[in-house]
């Protein structure tokens, strides 16, 4: 099936595991095991840590406590760190789930994690809620193109020059924006995903498309994306997000159609949801 074809499909025409979609159906492992090159997971024993510290932090964040250091279980390994204890999201648990909740006043985690590699395109798939204002909670994918300087990140908002949620912080320079609905305190799976060799960029929610370009870029493939992964920033009403990050996977290539639903499969069940 053409990739295009795809990715206007319903997701679970694409795929349907017999593996259960609830939470912990489908193991991190088979996740990790897909090579993201950034991998977040509030839910994952390990990640959450209290100290501003990255990798010499050592105390464990439970349930209604800041968040200081996040582990990336991706390829890139590294931490994202709050840069100031009142920017630290808190750690929510609502049963035998977990999310880092923002405070969409100044809560801000940022790494500069081993420079991201896209080789032929890039695919983001975040675990999000906005509970901001409604002009704020439009899914949106904003990508550019640029001589060794491609940029792609999962957006709230289409402003040029923000901070993408999941992913990089992009300029305006050669930009391209794929906008879709508005997904105001909901939770769901955000998903873009940035196509160099087919020149397609395509935006999805809950597994089904929103949106596309399929002009983006013209000068054939480009191959990096070096710098921080930055959440938590420039997205909500006062700049940053009021709501909930659950999980995020960035992969430096344009997933297979199977592994595209194996990922958003995984992150739906990481909020307890059934796309």
């Amino acid at each position: 099936m053409p990739i295009r074809s795809v990715l206007r499909s319903p997701l679970r025409s694409v795929l349907r595991p017999t593996i259960g979609e609830g939470v912990g159906g489908i193991p991190f492992a088979s996740i990790l095991a897909l090579n993201p090159e950034v991998a977040f997971s509030a839910a994952q024993s390990g990640s959450c840590f209290q100290e501003r510290t990255g990798a010499g932090a050592t105390t464990p964040s439970n349930a209604d406590e800041a968040v200081g250091s996040l582990k990336n279980w991706g390829t890139k390994g590294g931490f994202v760190v709050a840069p100031t204890d009142a920017a630290r999201p808190i750690l929510r648990a609502s049963g035998s789930l977990r999310y880092l909740e923002g405070d969409g006043a100044d809560d801000v985690m940022t790494g500069a994690l081993a420079a991201l590699r896209g080789v032929a395109g890039w695919t983001i798939v975040a675990g999000v809620r906005n509970d901001g204002s409604t002009a704020s909670a439009r899914n949106v994918l904003f990508i550019t193109s640029g001589a060794g300087n491609t940029r792609a990140g999962l957006f709230y908002a289409a402003v040029h020059g923000g901070t993408a949620l999941a992913g990089r912080r992009a300029s305006a320079d050669g930009a391209a924006t794929v906008t879709g609905a508005v997904h105001a305190g909901t939770d769901y799976v955000a998903t873009g995903i940035g196509d160099y060799t087919n020149t397609d960029a395509f935006l999805r929610a809950n597994g089904v498309q929103e949106g596309s370009n399929t002009s983006w870029l013209t000068s054939g493939v480009s191959d990096n994306d070096a710098g921080s992964v930055q959440i938590f920033a420039g997205i909500g009403p006062a700049g940053f997000l009021a709501g909930r990050l659950y999980s995020l996977l960035i992969f430096g290539s344009v997933l297979s159609p199977s592994d595209l639903a194996l990922a958003e499969l995984w992150t739906a069940q990481q909020m307890g949801i059934t796309i």
